[in-house]
């Protein structure tokens, strides 16, 4: 009988070893799972923001376009109505106060589009 015992003793000492070679054999792999998962991530990380510098960079560049046209736009308004104001100036002069007021209208109206 106790030969029986020492038998079983050994075999559960071989399952045991057998077991602690398994867990080793897991852990090296969960650390290499978790190496690669991190690169994984840092190599994913790195790319978005490479794309989202990229939109940032051209998102600016369209910002400093459009900036561009509308100080266009606000010096060609400003040359509309200093144009219009000596045309109206000009009008103001002339001997038909009938051509003279409607011009002074229509400028007011168009300073003020709500009217």
């Amino acid at each position: 009988m106790l030969s029986s015992f020492e038998n079983r003793v050994v075999n559960l000492e071989e399952s045991v070893g057998d077991m602690k070679e398994t867990l080793e054999m897991v852990l090296t792999c969960m650390k290499e799972l978790k190496k690669d998962s991190n690169e994984f991530v840092l190599d994913t990380l790195k790319s978005i923001l490479n794309k989202l510098t990229v939109r940032d960079e051209v998102l600016k560049a369209l910002v400093t376009v459009m900036k561009e046209e509308i100080a266009e736009l606000k010096r060609e308004l400003t040359n509309y109505k200093v144009a219009l104001g000596s045309g109206i100036q000009d009008l103001a002069r002339t001997n038909n106060p009938d051509i003279a007021l409607s011009s002074v209208l229509l400028y007011s109206s168009c300073e003020h589009p709500d009217r």
